[in-house]
């Protein structure tokens, strides 16, 4: 009696037969006889597998062929990290970094809201003992402005304390159209958060600040989006199939010349097209980082939009 591996195995050759009977698959742009691909039986059903080490050396984008990679890069892999309690003790001063870094730049928020709720209680004392006085109106605007369907709202009092201002891509930003994920990116991308190699030194020290990319220029903002060699090809191939897609020259302009998702359908879509454009972007620079290959163009049709 066959056991499901003997059937597994007897299977994977007859794929072998019948792929060889029809003719060998050869990769497109390869150029070598060589480089094919084989059916492989995996749990009982067919999968494709790389048959050839000269084409997966293909699929990366480059990064290894550099002077000192090996050293840099893949001898990191076999050094000693030290025990369980250095590791964490390492993450721990990430996490430091990372949290002086957002309180730095977004602030505070326990700050502000304290401060939001002892000017609360002040507007409260003030209106109790001195009701007719008119210095205190505004708050007491603000007080009633805070109200909905009868009930007083912190939340909308606190929103109404804020003097941050409203930015008009904000509205673009979150649409409904958008996946979430992709709203997040989008919204980073326009605040300059994302941690770029540039704002990544301004933490820790990091052994190179070229795009990891294309390696030709410090990646930024404008750069990785708008600069960078794979993200002109990728906007000129949206272009193609999406026609008058219009990409912005620089992140400032991405930020006011974004189209008024809120008119028209087509502006809807143009929207959420950007948006997944720029998450796709940021997507292949951290499989660049971490994976040492440039996503194919047409994944981006493919893969994320289809």
């Amino acid at each position: 009696m066959e056991g499901k591996g003997d059937q597994i195995d007897k299977a994977q050759k007859g794929d072998e037969e019948k792929t060889k009977a029809a003719g060998v698959a050869m990769m497109p742009r390869m150029g070598k006889e060589n480089d094919w691909i084989t059916l492989k039986r995996t749990g009982g059903k067919p999968s494709f597998v790389i048959q050839s080490k000269e084409q997966e050396a293909n699929l990366r984008n480059g990064y290894d062929l550099h002077n000192g990679y090996k050293e840099t890069v893949l001898a990191k892999w076999n050094t000693n990290q030290g025990s369980l309690s250095d590791i964490v003790k390492n993450l721990l001063r990430v996490t430091h970094a990372l949290k002086k870094f957002n309180k730095d730049v977004v602030g505070d928020i326990v700050v502000d809201y304290n401060l939001a709720k002892h000017e609360f209680y002040k507007a409260q004392e003030a209106l109790a003992f001195q009701p007719s006085d008119r210095r205190h109106r505004t708050n007491e605007q603000s007080l009633q402005q805070a109200v909905k369907k009868g009930k007083f709202r912190a939340k909308l009092f606190y929103s109404n304390l804020r003097t941050v201002p409203r930015v008009d891509y904000a509205r673009n930003v979150w649409h409904r159209l958008i996946m979430p994920k992709h709203r997040f990116i989008y919204w980073q991308v326009c605040n300059n958060h994302l941690l770029t190699r540039d704002n990544l030194r301004k933490l820790m020290s990091i052994d190179s600040s070229l795009c990891p990319v294309c390696e030709s220029e410090i990646e930024t903002h404008n750069h990785l989006f708008v600069d960078c060699l794979y993200t002109k090809r990728l906007a000129a191939a949206t272009n193609s199939w999406f026609g008058n897609f219009q990409w912005p020259k620089d992140i400032s302009e991405l930020q006011k010349g974004t189209p008024k998702a809120a008119f028209n359908l087509r502006n809807q879509l143009q929207n959420a097209v950007l948006a997944a454009v720029l998450y796709f972007v940021w997507w292949n620079r951290n499989h660049c980082v971490f994976e040492s290959k440039s996503g194919w163009l047409g994944w981006f049709v493919f893969v994320w939009l289809v």
